[in-house]
């Protein structure tokens, strides 16, 4: 082919038709232009092949973490509810000074024997990390979907990373916690139900009524935090299902 243009080139120069020559070599140079115009578009498009075919894998991996973090998050917020509502009942007896309640708090099916055994209790919360760990290493901005990207950034960087603070902050109290309640509430070992060494004393403690007022606080306000995130999970979960179907097309 370059053989070719090249004896047109020489027989318009040998027969001194310059114009003619030069139309044609600026006809030539156009060629060779969109040559490379179509050969960048290919590469092009097959990059963006592969980058599509990349992002798709990385959504499907973030989906499967996603799914499996709103089970073990619905289920810590269950456990937590239904820790403050033990620890509800708890203080409207200490509150009452219901001594009889308490006292029956001995026998193991007693709702006050359960709530002895977990005041300062939490459940636990890790989200699942791998599949975003390998989104960063590969560069957040492979999702070409800003909304989704932001509301993925915004989950792990700011949601989960609020979450963990939360849930160290709970942790910490449990530890510093947990030497008051070894003083005062004996473990039952064939059920683990709590009941109080000194029932009278207890009673009449305000600092225990003020220590079970402190861990319902503390505990309202975590579950009034884990609430919304989950919405957010559940949303971005949402999302990121919408733009696998689309990618899939």
């Amino acid at each position: 082919m370059i053989k070719f243009f090249r004896k047109i080139r020489q027989k318009l120069l040998s027969e001194n038709k310059f114009s003619k020559y030069l139309i044609y070599a600026i006809g030539e140079v156009i060629l060779v232009v969109i040559g490379i115009l179509i050969a960048l578009q290919i590469n092009n498009w097959n990059e963006e092949k592969k980058s599509s075919k990349i992002e798709l894998e990385l959504l499907k991996n973030l989906n499967r973490d996603l799914d499996i973090d709103i089970v073990n998050f619905e289920s810590k917020i269950r456990v937590d509810s239904s820790i403050m509502v033990s620890n509800k009942n708890l203080l409207i007896a200490f509150k009452n000074k219901d001594k009889e309640r308490i006292i029956n708090s001995r026998n193991a099916a007693s709702s006050i024997a359960t709530s002895l055994s977990t005041i300062n209790r939490t459940d636990i919360f890790y989200p699942q990390k791998s599949a975003y760990e390998s989104l960063k290493s590969q560069g957040i901005q492979i999702i070409k979907n800003s909304s989704l990207r932001q509301n993925i950034v915004n989950l792990y960087d700011f949601r989960y990373q609020t979450v963990s603070d939360f849930l160290k902050f709970q942790w910490e109290g449990i530890n510093q916690t947990n030497p008051y309640l070894i003083e005062h509430l004996e473990t039952n070992i064939d059920d683990f139900n709590k009941t109080p060494n000194d029932i009278e004393k207890l009673i009449n403690d305000k600092k225990f009524y003020n220590f079970l007022s402190q861990v319902y606080y503390e505990n309202n306000v975590a579950l009034e935090y884990y609430k919304p995130c989950l919405e957010d999970l559940k949303t971005t979960s949402k999302a990121l299902k919408k733009e696998i179907r689309r990618l899939e097309k």
